[in-house]
């Protein structure tokens, strides 16, 4: 098709150029804008064919290629597999995978099966949460292959394993740190809901942590609002400017212009903002703007930030 569309395209140039010749022997000027304007309209016409049989859509080549050479594409994608070039056998698959070939599907279907069995058997024991994904997405590659059941297997032993380091990062915690313990324990209680004392500590520190809050000149705005900085409450709050913590995030607070923010000092806020409701180690709990203030978690916690932050699902810009 291509080929054609080449041909033609030289074939119209070649008219043109001819139609351009005519048009400079004619001797009416309206004879000459006639003829010129027909071959534009033949160069113009030249042009789009040619590019529309370049772009035609690409699905169909793979397409008309398998129709052509079906019996060695197939033949390719076996030798491949049975060399254990999973991956590679996989991949030339694909590259048809809009085809409607039975043989073709059970080919394809049986190259991702080894293809996710071979990264299966490249990952350590000590990620279990991944070779539960892998074995989940065998399962619908092959449901009757028992891989359901190796999945579940794979994410109880993923779960226990989270448990017991998530129990761990606790011990490491101080005491003191109640904000960064109820993250803990709320995803104590998520992982293991049948052990009702991680459900317990959560709902104690939960509620002293918001009789703080309570009793001070603010109020948590994360329990009318949804906004995203409270994706960090029981995280660490930094002065980015002296890098030094100011405390624990217990809330956000909303404060209009004008608003108090300071109790001892009476400092009042220059614009609307929200503030981080922060509990020092000693003393009231202080307003840190957000927009100001860094945010992080204490050592102990930081590998499993992705587990106990939510997805930022707050819709109110800060």
């Amino acid at each position: 098709m291509a080929r054609f569309g080449i041909i033609l395209f030289l074939l119209l140039l070649v008219v043109g150029f001819v139609i351009r010749q005519l048009s400079r022997q004619g001797t009416s000027p309206r004879f000459r804008f006639v003829v010129l304007g027909l071959g534009g309209l033949l160069l113009v016409l030249a042009g789009l064919g040619v590019y529309s049989t370049w772009r035609q859509p690409q699905s169909s080549l793979p397409q008309t290629e398998f129709a052509a050479q079906r019996s060695e594409i197939l033949e390719t994608i076996e030798q491949r597999l049975e060399a254990g070039k999973y991956d590679d056998a996989y991949d030339f698959a694909r590259r048809y995978r809009d085809v409607q070939d039975p043989a073709l599907e059970k080919l394809l279907r049986r190259a991702h099966e080894q293809t996710l069995l071979a990264r299966i058997e490249s990952l350590p024991e000590t990620q279990p949460g991944r070779i539960a994904e892998l074995y989940a997405q065998l399962t619908d590659i092959a449901p009757d292959k028992g891989y359901a059941d190796k999945a579940a297997q794979w994410r109880l032993q993923a779960k226990r394993q989270e448990q017991k380091a998530l129990q761990e990062a606790l011990a490491e915690l101080p005491p003191d740190q109640h904000p960064a313990r109820w993250l803990v324990y709320r995803r104590l209680s998520q992982l293991a809901p049948e052990e009702a004392v991680f459900a317990k500590r959560e709902e104690e520190i939960g509620q002293a942590l918001t009789h703080l809050v309570q009793e001070s000149p603010w109020s948590d705005a994360c329990s009318s609002s949804a906004i995203r900085a409270c994706r960090f409450k029981g995280f660490t709050a930094f002065d980015p400017v002296a890098s030094e913590p100011l405390g624990s995030i217990i809330g956000v607070a909303w404060r209009p212009k004008g608003a108090l923010i300071d109790v001892e000092s009476g400092l009042t806020a220059p614009e609307n903002a929200h503030y981080y409701i922060v509990l020092p180690q000693a003393g009231p709990l202080v307003l840190a703007k957000t927009s100001q203030t860094e945010t992080k978690l204490p050592e102990p916690l930081q590998p499993w930030r992705d587990r106990l932050v939510p997805d930022d699902r707050y819709p109110v810009a800060e």
